[in-house]
């Protein structure tokens, strides 16, 4: 076991692009869809479309997107997934192999690696600026659900829908860590801040703290006013010891890793959570956003565990949210949605204050 490789990582910056503002305001009673006849005298809907370059060779759906400078690569259906350039939309590489869809996608943090987890229960590990394949990772016994990189080097972590995650070193392709203990699919996983923990979340409900360098389970977060249904998000407190999870429940969770405890208990959906996060400015704006499949956002007061804000607008369920990451606007958040749109709210006021539609 390599485990000193998560120490000796060392630390790597990149600069996150501010979050394109352009998009069209709100206005009562406007759908922007408009209806057109076709040669035999049907209604044709024409959606509106926002957006500024569009990626059309996938021949299924896409299931998972990464983006890297011009670079954005997309994983999908069709067992295939390609590497696009951002500025013209052109085909820059086909990252072909899998035998089945490709379900998750990401890039290294430094941007030399791409990874592409599939549903044939592999991992795939390429060079961006050539497209060459690298490693073919095996071990997970059924599919993989998620891949991620650890934010201070080149290690790769992938979560399986048999209940294990496994961690590689990508230069050489060197099995790490196996981390087994779920006794269901690992839907979600992260790294701490400092890159010394991880934290996994599974439909078995649970959700452990684990030592990547040992692979020892630290601490396991079950029953006693935790979830009671799979586990399909989670988020890191930018300062406190603090994580945030989301549920099959209707729920989202506040635990401390210091004492083990549910610190709040953050209920009001009326569907999955399928998203979380906390607001980056910590403790100047104490607030945590819940994203569900009833097509609203609720954004929680930290302090008081109370319901600041429910925020509507989506027709869909809420499938992401990010919170704007400029620290010039910390009252920004941002959902996408199976609706097709991607939605800016004011935190503050819980007003949609821009949307941006998708065909």
């Amino acid at each position: 076991m390599e485990g000193d490789h998560i120490d000796d990582i060392e630390d790597q910056t990149d600069g996150e692009d501010d979050v394109l503002e352009e998009g069209v305001d709100i206005e009562a009673g406007d759908d922007g869809e408009e209806g057109e006849q076709s040669e035999g005298g049907e209604q044709e809907t024409e959606f509106p479309d926002d957006s500024v370059q569009g990626f059309f060779k996938h021949e299924g759906p896409v299931y998972s997107v990464s983006v890297h400078g011009n670079l954005v690569c997309t994983g999908g259906g069709d067992d295939k997934a390609f590497v696009w350039e951002h500025a013209t939309g052109n085909i820059k590489y086909e990252l072909g192999g899998h035998s089945d869809s490709v379900t998750a996608v990401a890039f290294s943090n430094d941007g030399a690696y791409i990874a592409t987890g599939a549903l044939d229960s592999t991992v795939k590990v390429w060079k961006a600026d050539t497209g060459e394949l690298v490693h073919t990772l095996e071990g997970p016994g059924e599919g993989v659900d998620w891949v991620l990189w650890h934010q201070r080097g080149n290690v790769l972590l992938a979560g399986s829908t048999d209940g294990t995650c496994w961690m590689w070193l990508a230069a050489t392709g060197q099995c790490m860590q196996v981390f087994a203990g779920h006794s269901g699919a690992v839907t979600c996983g992260i790294f701490s801040h400092s890159g010394k923990s991880l934290f996994t979340g599974s439909e078995d409900a649970t959700l452990r703290v684990w030592d990547p360098k040992t692979g020892v389970c630290t601490r396991v977060f079950q029953g006693h006013g935790f979830h009671t249904e799979g586990v399909i998000c989670l988020a890191q407190h930018p300062q406190n010891p603090m994580l945030l999870s989301g549920s099959h429940d209707n729920t989202a969770k506040l635990v401390s890793l210091t004492t083990g405890k549910v610190l709040s208990d953050f209920s009001g959906h009326t569907d999955s959570v399928e998203a979380v996060a906390f607001c980056p400015a910590g403790a100047s704006l104490p607030i945590a956003a819940s994203g569900s499949m009833d097509n609203t956002v609720k954004l929680w007061d930290l302090n008081t565990a109370g319901l600041r804000q429910t925020c509507n607008g989506h027709e869909e369920g809420i499938t992401k949210l990010k919170w704007d990451p400029n620290p010039s606007r910390p009252y920004n958040i941002y959902t996408s949605s199976v609706d097709r749109t991607l939605r800016m709210w004011d935190v503050r006021t819980g007003e949609c204050v821009r949307v941006w539609k998708g065909p």
